[in-house]
């Protein structure tokens, strides 16, 4: 059976309550893969740290540290949120994540996922060269394109269109609400940071407190896409909604 009552309209402050929610339900099975896929994360994070505090007597390894962080890490991190995302549509729909399941929905979408998160990338940015806010604009509008191709199976230029038509009308609500999860993320995963740079208890710690952070923001992300598909298209998941719950009864003999 899935989960009653995921797929309805929430306030913002639902969205964040449900995803913590979210995350510390299924942290026992998905905490572990965030953590093993965010270990080379921290551990190039780690060595860039130890290498820029060690002056500036290898330029040539602090600009290749540089590129990495730039580009591995963020590469990295994107992996983890489409496994936890992946796992977590697993979750809502069915009650429970199973791995086979997980791995056959994230293979069926993933270079579709690695085109698009290209795509936004390069567009966004050439959207931002005249002005920041049109870059903003266009990013806040391709957002859920993920989502969307993990719960819905589209395709790269179909998941743009479709995360445009359920965020149309709704920048406003959509960008407070991003800005303040991105502001609590960035806050944590700071705290998280300053303990990593200590010792190697406190890169163990850091690492932890990412993995739970990624967990945290890959339930977020999935819930806001749910609440933005229960507003544009409310009779559809009110009936799914009821489906799920009507899976949770128990069957007459």
């Amino acid at each position: 059976m899935g989960i009653p009552g995921a797929l309805r309209p929430r306030s913002n402050t639902e969205i964040l309550d449900a995803a913590f929610a979210l995350a510390r339900r299924f942290g026992p099975q998905l905490l572990p893969i965030s953590l093993l896929v965010g270990l080379p994360v921290s551990a190039f994070t780690l060595r860039f740290s130890s290498i820029t505090r060690g002056g500036a007597s290898r330029p040539g390894r602090q600009a290749l540290f540089i590129l990495g962080m730039a580009t591995i890490v963020p590469a990295l991190e994107s992996l983890r949120l489409w496994v936890l995302e992946a796992a977590l549509v697993e979750a809502i729909q069915s009650g429970q994540v199973s791995w086979p399941a997980v791995r056959h929905r994230l293979a069926f979408v993933f270079w579709r996922l690695v085109g698009s998160q290209i795509a936004l990338i390069v567009l966004g940015a050439l959207c931002s060269i005249p002005v920041v806010v049109p870059g903003v604009i266009f990013v806040l509008h391709r957002l859920f394109y993920s989502e969307v191709l993990l719960v819905e199976g589209k395709t790269v230029r179909s998941s743009f269109r479709r995360s445009f038509a359920l965020t149309d009308g709704g920048l406003g609500r959509l960008g407070l609400l991003v800005l303040g999860a991105t502001l609590l993320l960035i806050s944590l995963g700071w705290g998280f940071s300053l303990w990593s740079s200590k010792n190697l208890l406190g890169a163990a710690l850091g690492w932890i407190g990412a993995g739970g952070l990624a967990l945290f923001k890959a339930s977020f992300y999935l819930l806001a896409y749910y609440d933005l598909r229960a507003r544009r298209e409310g009779v559809d998941l009110l009936a799914r909604d009821a489906e799920l719950e009507s899976r949770a009864e128990p069957s007459p003999a």
